[in-house]
Formats: structure tokens, sequence, C-alpha cells
């Protein structure tokens, strides 16, 4: 009796394990999960891992060709600018780089801060402010918002700006930073 209950163990065995010579294509469903997650596509095989930049969490905000805005306190207003694309934040207080001694051809320098879509964040000489836009917004202390290629988050502290890069700078009443 043994023997048959073995015998019919190893047929189903055998038949479970699809004795077909035709081949079979899996289902297209998206990525196989297991257990333990997803399993990595094999799309790319050969081709150089690329490190993946991870994306800055934020609220997504339409700048359209330009869009301003500033913090809850009024003391710094900026600009997004597209062609060329940049971020522009000017403070309406002394900056440790308007007491720099740095002197302009025109304008003042120290209280305009500005980051391109690459590279670092740097202080420039300004004639004019973005602190005058007719049509500012302001953004939430605690909140980040992701402007085209920057992103700006604000708190009481102040306010921190980059690009994709990661460049930018951090503004406060106490301190400013390039970056």
């Amino acid at each position: 009796m043994w023997r048959l209950t073995a015998a019919l163990a190893t047929l189903v065995l055998i038949a479970g394990c699809g004795g077909s010579d035709e081949k079979s294509t899996p289902a297209a469903t998206g990525p196989e999960t297991t257990s333990t997650g997803t399993l990595p596509s094999i799309e790319g095989k050969g081709k150089k891992a690329e490190k993946a930049k991870p994306k800055p969490a934020g609220e997504r905000i339409a700048t359209g060709t330009s869009y301003f805005f500033e913090t809850p306190s009024g003391k710094i207003a900026c600009g997004v600018f597209r062609d060329p694309t940049s971020l522009r934040c000017d403070t309406k207080y002394e900056t440790s780089f308007s007491r720099s001694g740095h002197t302009c051809t025109e304008g003042d320098y120290g209280h305009a801060f500005e980051v391109a879509q690459s590279g670092a964040g740097k202080a420039i000489c300004a004639g004019d402010t973005v602190a005058s836009a007719t049509e500012s917004h302001t953004i939430p202390y605690g909140k980040t918002w992701l402007l085209g290629p920057f992103s700006c988050t604000a708190r009481t502290s102040g306010l921190t700006c980059r690009n994709g890069e990661g460049h930018g700078f951090d503004l406060s009443v106490q301190r400013q930073r390039l970056f």
C-alpha cells in the first residue's frame, strides 16, 4: 500500500512540474513581489546602475514664468524665474554680506541672494527688490515648497533654499550661509 501511495505522490509531483516542451511567458503584471518585497526589474541589465537621488518632499507649486513668495515674518521675500532659471531671495535686514565692504557698480550688495539651476548660492548686487512684487504668496513655517528645480523650507529660524544639486543658501536675521 505504501508503494501505491509513493507512486501516486511521485506522479502528482511530476505532473506539477509542467513537463511541457512549450516555452511559457510570464504575465506582464508589473514587478514580481515576494514576502520580502519587490524583486528588481531586469530592464536595463548590463547598464551601469545609477544611484537614485532622493527627491525632496514637499508641496509642488506651479511657478509659470515667475512666482513670488515671502516668509510669514515678511523679512525675506523671494522670486522664482524662468529663462534663465533662478531663485532670488531678498532680505529686509542687514546681513553679514551687506556689512562686508563689497562694493557694486550698480545697486547694493548683500541683501539679495541667488541660486541658479546649477552651481552654488551667492550674494548679488541688486538695485531692485523682489519684496515689492504685488502677487506674493506666503510660505508657511514648517512647509517645503518645490518650485521648479528648487526647494525652499520655511522655519521660524529662517529660510533654506536649494537647487537640485543641493546648492543654495540659509537666510535668517542671525546668520546667512551660502553653499
